[in-house]
Formats: C-alpha cells, structure tokens, sequence
C-alpha cells in the first residue's frame, strides 16, 4: 500500500492515490482487492483504483475472478446504475526486498467510476431515516439489480456494503459495486474448479439456501440467489436484527441445508443436483418459512406491513423455484408501499394545513373581539364621564 500511496503518478495518469478498504488499524473490507481513491489527471475526476491483493498471487481462483470483473464491468459501460470501467486493466510492477535480494512482482488493476454516497447507512443506522426515504433506497437499489441483469450479469454478492450512489438533480441513484464474484450467464467456470458445487458464493448473511449449499456456481440460479439477497435488505432496512439471525431460529434451516448438502455431494451435474432439490427439499416445504418482516423492534409503519411481509416472504422462499424471479412486481409493490405512505403524508400535511388556518382564523376572531370589547369599554368609560 505504502508504495502506491507514495507513487507520484500511476500509468502516467492517477495521482493522489490513497488506500480506503484496508488500513494499519481497523477493519478490511473485502476479500480479493485493494481499493484506492485517486485522481484522474485526463478526465480530471476523482476515481477507484482496484489492486489484487498480493497475498492472493497463490490463489489462482481470486485471481481469475479479479481476471473476470473487468470483463463483465466493460458489457455494463454505458448503462444506466452500472458501475463504468475508466481505465484498464493495467499491471503494476510491486517492489519488495526479500534479505537484501530486490525483486518485483506485476500486480494487476483496473480502474472506475468514482461514487460520492454510501449507502450502507440506510441499512445498518435505520433509526436515522423514514419509512419513505428507505423504500426510495431499497427501490434503486432494485433498479440497479435490473440493470445488471437485463445484460444476462448475476452479481452474487448482493449486500449492503456493495452499494453506492450519485446525486442526480436531487434525487439518489444507486450503483451496485464489487462484481468480483459476478457471472455473465454464457461465462465458463472461472477456473476449472471453482465456480464449482461445494463452493458458497456471497456473504452468508444475505446467501440464498441454494448459495450456502454449493449450487452459486450454476448460472441457472444466479438471478434468483440475488432476489433473495434483496429480500434480505429489505428486512434489514426495517428491523435492528441481522437477518441471517433470524431466519435461523428456525431450527429446522440450518437442519435442512445439512441435508442437503450432504445429499448434493453425491452427484455431480447440476440437472441432477436440480432434480435431487425439487424431490428431497418436498418434506421441508411447510417448515422452511421465512421470519416475518415485522421482527422485534421493527419500524414498518403499520399501513404498509402486509405489502412489505408479502413482498419479503416471496422474495425470501427457501426453495428457488418458488422464489419471486420478476423484478418488475418487486417494484410494483414497492411503489404500492410509497403510494400509500405519500399519501399519508399529503393527508397528514393537508390536516396540519387545515388546523393551522382554523387556528388562525380563530386568532383573528378573537383579536377582533378583544378590540370591540376595548373598543366598548372606552367607549362607556368616556360616556361616564359625560
């Protein structure tokens, strides 16, 4: 880090570079790269700069998912809510001095778009926002999820710090980052034993059943494993419990991916991995619920429960297959939920307004009956004195 953080300029073009998911002290996010700000001197804009990590140089599957994100990030450049590749990739020759011996190793990168607005805030400080301004957050980051997906792209690793976002006259517009672990459907393996059946995809809080038992490698289910992820967000844009928590008090979850997993082991294409799901997953199918969206200290204002807890539980359905696959009726019933909470506030401002102007039409009655009563008085004190 130190060696870049001291480079005057990068590729002749990227200064100002400064390391911002990994310090001395404190907590690294990430698993497979470095990721620094720095400035663009061509475009003359702040920019990201994603480095392999060195310590990854063993790891041929890391390195050939880091090989596969520029490639997907370029089928995106243009679109709408996607992340834009600026530059790249690129190799960077990493110094070292092993006991006096000077060598180098080329370390690769590849640079993008800068994005001003975390997002994660809204998932994990919920106390600080409304209703209103969540389901506006949840509703891009759907739309951003569409994006990526019209392209045949699943991202696999949906969560709440692969967000960001950019202001656009006003108004929010959220990008998903961090593809390292995405897929374009017609994509290969990215090495010939990963992308592999035993291997879970995505951080466990937000993995899909199908994820944590070895089926995130199968293209089939990709688009699917990311609805469940959102539905995940969903409940954690309202609830002060993680979500993977509570669907585990369900005993029976973490019963049931035991199983299967062991029953997935022993055999190995995914049409009979498909068809050992759908026929040992039928004992579970009344058991395997997911928590309600109204969990212990939820904040979904009461008027919009049934629409989120619908939405959340068809998004959420242990079993793919049954699983909500079209985005468009997620948003749909996202607009219902703002529908009736814009409503609600234009009718809770029309009342305020009301109560407001008959408050002050009864000030002026009253301040026109003090002057007739002042006026009365004068009046009967100076004919007194007649």
């Amino acid at each position: 880090m130190k060696q870049l953080e001291e480079l005057a300029v990068l590729d002749g073009r990227f200064s100002d570079i400064e390391c911002i998911n990994c310090h001395d002290v404190g907590v690294r996010k990430g698993v497979t790269a470095l990721v620094f700000s720095a400035f663009d001197t061509v475009e003359e804009e702040k920019v990201a700069i994603k480095f392999l990590d060195p310590d990854l140089l063993g790891d041929s599957y890391r390195q050939a998912v880091f090989e596969r994100e520029p490639v997907i990030l370029k089928l995106l450049n243009g679109k709408k809510r996607c992340l834009a590749i600026v530059h790249g990739p690129s190799k960077f020759d990493w110094a070292f001095d092993v006991a006096g011996n000077l060598s180098s190793l080329p370390i690769k990168f590849f640079v993008t778009n800068w994005l001003d607005i975390d997002v994660e805030p809204y998932f994990v400080c919920q106390d600080k926002y409304d209703a209103l301004e969540k389901l506006n957050v949840f509703r891009n980051t759907v739309l951003a999820t569409a994006s990526f997906h019209s392209e045949g792209i699943s991202h696999r690793d949906l969560k709440s710090d692969n967000f960001r976002g950019f202001d656009e006259d006003g108004n929010l517009v959220v990008v998903v980052i961090d593809f390292g672990t995405a897929a374009h459907y017609d994509m290969p393996p990215a090495t010939s034993s990963s992308d592999y059946p035993d291997m879970s995809v995505g951080a466990p809080a937000f993995s899909a059943p199908e994820s944590l038992i070895g089926l995130a490698g199968y293209r089939n289910v990709g688009k699917s494993t990311d609805i469940y992820a959102l539905g995940a967000l969903l409940y954690q844009l309202f609830n002060p419990e993680i979500f993977a928590i509570a669907r585990e008090k369900n005993v029976h979850f973490l019963q049931s991916l035991t199983f299967l997993k062991a029953k997935m082991a022993s055999v190995k294409s995914f049409e009979e991995k498909e068809e050992l799901w759908a026929s040992e997953l039928k004992p579970f199918k009344y058991i395997l619920e997911p928590p309600k969206i109204e969990g212990n200290g939820h904040s979904i204002p009461s008027s919009i429960i049934n629409i989120l807890d619908t939405l959340h539980r068809n998004m959420t359905v242990f079993d793919y297959n049954l699983r909500l696959s079209d985005l468009d009726t997620v948003l749909k019933k996202v607009d219902s939920a703002i529908r009736v909470l814009t409503n609600q506030k234009l009718d809770r401002q029309r009342a305020h307004k009301r109560k407001v102007m008959r408050e002050h039409r009864i000030n002026k009655l009253c301040l026109k009956e003090k002057k007739l009563t002042d006026y009365l008085a004068l009046k009967n004190r100076l004919e007194s004195k007649c």
